[in-house]
Order: C-alpha cells, then sequence, then structure tokens
C-alpha cells in the first residue's frame, strides 16, 4: 500500500492506492474515486449525487477493500504532489461539448449575473445567463393580482431597468464588465413566445413619471409576504421532447441559484433548505394545469404540486424565480448536427431525479441470458410505416429467438412506456416523441431510429437529437431512411399519412441493431449467417 499525503494550508490532501482502488479526501471526508471516477469530483457534485463518506476509526481513514481488510500490509508514507502525468484524467469532450454538457454549464450560470434595476429602485431584478447568453432571473418584491383588468397590469414591480448599452459606453472599464449582458429587450425568447423577454413583457415594470397600480406600489424588495415562486410560461406543447426539456430547465434553474452567492448576503440565492418551499406556477390564461401524466412530474421541481397564476389571491410575493425556458436546454443544441459528446453529467443528475420520483431502481442492463427484446413503436397518426406488419413478421422469422412487441405507445400510460423500455433491448422508431424514450434504455441497448422521408444528406441534413443523446449514454445507434417523396418539401418532415420504408433496408437496420446485443453485459454471441 502507498500513501501520499500532502498538507496545504487549508485542506488534507490524502490519496490511498490499493491496486485500482483510490480514495481522495478533502477536510474531513473521504470519497470514492475507483472505476473511472477520478476526475469527476466537483464541488457542485452535491446537487446531483453525493460522494458517499468512508468510515473513519480514532480519526484516521480506513480505505481498505472488504476482501483485503483482515490482511497485514506494510505501507511506506512519502511525500509527492502528484500522479505521474500520464495517470491524469483528460477531458475527452471538445470544449463546447464540456460547456454545455458539464458541471461548467452550471458554473458559468452561477457566476455570470449582474442586477437589472438601478440603484434606488424599491424591487430588485438579478439576472444570470448560460455561456449562450440565454437567461434566467430572481426578481424580489413582485406584486400579483390575476383578477386585474386592462390597463392595469396583473403583474408588476417597482424597478428601473439599467440600459446596459448606455452604460457600457461610459468607459472601457464598463464595457468589460458588461460585455455580453443584454438589456431586458434584446434578450432571445424562446419557442412559443416563452423565456425571460417574454414574461417581463407582459409585467409592469415601473418607470419615472409614469402612475403605477397601487397593488404594484405597495410591494417592494423589503415589504413582501416572504414567499418563494417559480413562474413559468410553458410552450403548451403535446411533445414530449418539449414538455421534458421545459421541467429539466426549470430544475437546472434552481440548481444554478442554489450555487450562486447572493453579494448582499454571502449566502447562495436559494438554500437547499429553501427548495421544498418553492411554489411552481403556471402563467398564462389559457394554462390547462396537470392534464396528464408529464404534467404530475412537475412535483419533481420542488415537491410541491403547480398552482395556476389565475387561482392565486393577490398579494406582494418575495421572490420569484423566471426559469430558463425549455428551447435553451443543451439538450436542444446541435439538433440538425452529428455531435460527440459524452460528458453525462447534467443527463445523469435528470436521470436519478426521474427514477427517484418514479420510486424505479434503475439498473445498468437488463438480463442478459433472457431472449433480445426488440420494441418496435407503432405510429397511429402520421408518418406511420406502411406493412410495418408484414416487416416485422419477416424480422421474427429470421430471428426467432428474439422477442419482437409492436406497441402503440399513445395507448399505454408514460408510466408503462417507461417500463416497457427500461426492459427492451432494442427500440425501432420513427424520428418524433417517441424516441425521446432513448433516455430510459438500458446501457448498451440498441436505438434503430428511421428518419423523416427526404431528410438525407445532400437534400436536406437529418435530425440528430436521439442519435446524440444515444451516443452520450452508451447505446449504439443505427439510422436508416425511408423511400424519397417525389417534390415533398424536406422541411414539411411531420407531414404525411404513410411512409414507405423497402423491406431489404427494414431487414438490414433490424439486423444490425440485433447483432449490436451480442456481447451486451455479460451476454456472449457470434455473428452467425441470416437463413
Amino acid at each position: 500500500m502507498l500513501v501520499l499525503t500532502r498538507l496545504p494550508k487549508l485542506w488534507l490532501f490524502t490519496l490511498i492506492v490499493i491496486g485500482s482502488f483510490y480514495v481522495i479526501h478533502y477536510g474531513n471526508q473521504s470519497f470514492d474515486l475507483s472505476f473511472g471516477n477520478v476526475g469527476r469530483l466537483s464541488p457542485f457534485n452535491s446537487l446531483t449525487s453525493d460522494p458517499k463518506p468512508l468510515s473513519t476509526t480514532g480519526g484516521k481513514y480506513q480505505a481498505y477493500p472488504s476482501d483485503v481488510a483482515s490482511l497485514e500490509i506494510a505501507s511506506t508514507s512519502i511525500t509527492a504532489t502528484s500522479f505521474p502525468s500520464d495517470y491524469l484524467p483528460s477531458q475527452s469532450d471538445d470544449s463546447e461539448c464540456e460547456a454545455l454538457y458539464s458541471s461548467r454549464y452550471l458554473e458559468y450560470i452561477a457566476s455570470h449575473h449582474v442586477p437589472y434595476c438601478e440603484s434606488g429602485s424599491r424591487s430588485k431584478l438579478e439576472c444570470f445567463r448560460t455561456h449562450r447568453n440565454e437567461s434566467l432571473c430572481i426578481a424580489m418584491g413582485v406584486s400579483i393580482d390575476p383578477q386585474a383588468t386592462e390597463p392595469e397590469s396583473k403583474i408588476g414591480m417597482q424597478c428601473k431597468l439599467r440600459n446596459f448599452t448606455v452604460e457600457a459606453k461610459s468607459s472601457s472599464k464598463a464595457a468589460a464588465q458588461l460585455h455580453g449582458v443584454l438589456n431586458v429587450e434584446d434578450m432571445p425568447s424562446g419557442f412559443f413566445e416563452t423565456g425571460v423577454k417574454e414574461q417581463l413583457k407582459l409585467w409592469e415594470i415601473s418607470k419615472r413619471n409614469v402612475k403605477t397600480a397601487k397593488h404594484i406600489e405597495d410591494c417592494t424588495a423589503a415589504k413582501n409576504d416572504g414567499t418563494w415562486t417559480l413562474l413559468v410560461k410553458r410552450e403548451n406543447h403535446g411533445n414530449l421532447f418539449h414538455k421534458l426539456m421545459e421541467l429539466w430547465q426549470a430544475m437546472i434553474t434552481l440548481d444554478a441559484l442554489q450555487m450562486a452567492i447572493d453579494p448582499s448576503t454571502q449566502k447562495p440565492y436559494l438554500l437547499p433548505s429553501e427548495v421544498p418551499q418553492v411554489q411552481v406556477v403556471f402563467v398564462q390564461e389559457q394554462e390547462t394545469g396537470l392534464v396528464d401524466e408529464l404534467d404530475e412530474w412537475w412535483k419533481m421541481v420542488t415537491g410541491q404540486k403547480p398552482l395556476l397564476q389565475r387561482d392565486l389571491a393577490p398579494t406582494c410575493l418575495g421572490k420569484v424565480v423566471l426559469p430558463l425556458e425549455g428551447s435553451t436546454s443543451p439538450f436542444w443544441w446541435a439538433h440538425w448536427e452529428e455531435k460527440d459528446c459524452h460528458n453525462r453529467f447534467l443527463l445523469d443528475a435528470f436521470l436519478r431525479r426521474v427514477y427517484r420520483h418514479l420510486n424505479i431502481t434503475a439498473t445498468k442492463h437488463g438480463n442478459e441470458t433472457d431472449k433480445t427484446i426488440v420494441t418496435i413503436i407503432d405510429r397511429r397518426d402520421r408518418r406511420r410505416i406502411r406493412n410495418l406488419e408484414v416487416l416485422v413478421e419477416k424480422s421474427r422469422s429470421r430471428w426467432p429467438a428474439a422477442i419482437f412487441q409492436v406497441i402503440d405507445f399513445a395507448s399505454i400510460s408514460l408510466r408503462e412506456q417507461i417500463d416497457l423500455v427500461r426492459n427492451t433491448d432494442v427500440l425501432v422508431g420513427m424520428t418524433g416523441a417517441g424516441l425521446t424514450h432513448v433516455l430510459w434504455l438500458p446501457e448498451e441497448s440498441s436505438l434503430a431510429e428511421i428518419q423523416a422521408p427526404n431528410k438525407r444528406m445532400p437534400e436536406a441534413q437529418p435530425s440528430t437529437e436521439f442519435r446524440n443523446l444515444a451516443k452520450m449514454r452508451g447505446l449504439h445507434y443505427l439510422m436508416a431512411h425511408p423511400e424519397r417523396r417525389e417534390g415533398a418539401n424536406p422541411w414539411d418532415w411531420q407531414t404525411g399519412e404513410w411512409v414507405d420504408v423497402k423491406d431489404d433496408v427494414f431487414q438490414a437496420l433490424v439486423d444490425a441493431a440485433i447483432n449490436a446485443q451480442l456481447h451486451k453485459g455479460l451476454s456472449r454471441g457470434e455473428v452467425l449467417p441470416i437463413i
């Protein structure tokens, strides 16, 4: 056993190496960095998965695997600075992948924020931004009166907005400090008029010499009800992928606020103990509330059932969070461009939260000794695969040891869909919301995507979000194209009732996806001719 010790001013750093077993100590805690965990320790890991501290005895750290705990092993203590360079973890992704999917995404948001109200304003507005200049904000002292009628606004605050364009021109120092900071009117809008700018358009943000509504005038950052509110303007889009991204970005927003330090208190803007107190509120007048299973997942954000703005009583809200909208999700990035990103920092945290909410014990694989399970998504409205039954029957005859199931996902609950996919080896489907289930496929499974008609290079770029997600999750990804539609606009890929896939193309796609499962987990197999 080799023990390496270094004692800087504030921290004790101890590294114990036994074979491939690594332990790192910070202060009074130890963390297991074995089996590929080296390099993934971050001061923000506690937001997603806390490394389990190792036990201590008499003030000394015990770091022996159970199978050698009883052995007497000679030890030598020396002073060293670090591993030889070849052992240090290296960054496998490019800088843009790291900025989007690693801890750097949250770190950037938490460290890039400025006050948006002029000094002397009675309300406060602090806005944060991603490295792509997408915004989230926290407002303090926000009046809300859902029963207010025009010309009065239902929501308002006493904030004289800063003009960063003018301020940046005042000096070179100001220009440097405000580089990348956008005025509210210059912030980007999200899909279906979502995002901070679109929400603030509907607020009365008081200006000099303009009469302020009474319910707003009496509401300030210092005088309010002290509550936390997450005010969400949703897309109200039925697409599963769209809805998941909205939910995910709301969580990301609260995560960033737990990391960001409020300079006036030197504490995080949002303490972990305050998260369960945050009330999610949906703002649109046409908002239908919790109408389906996925809407119920919003309870996962803070533990509380969301409310509708129109049902609230008039009040002066303490702290109001305007979250990142769904279309800002890093997983919308490169929707039409192949990427090779593998950092799963954000993704794994989200999956853990979903499985915890659904009380699902996520396993790496299914039972590899069982037959290969092939699940084929059967669409019943648009982009239906013509003669699907015939194509599947031919695949069954080619793979008699496999189990084929053709499922209309719209006919079963979301929970049933997830359970089904969690027990699937090969998922086959047309490009569309149903392939969002790539999120739940066991590792090393196969995703076989049939692209939309006329989405083949060089005519048009196929969508790539499911390809990119599959690669990030360590899945086998395979793609095939249906027959081209003559005279069809490649951008009208979502329309049309039928899609024609050649027999040999479908069979080749399924063959490749099943063969990729031969060595999944502990399985063993060999490629044989298909008769």
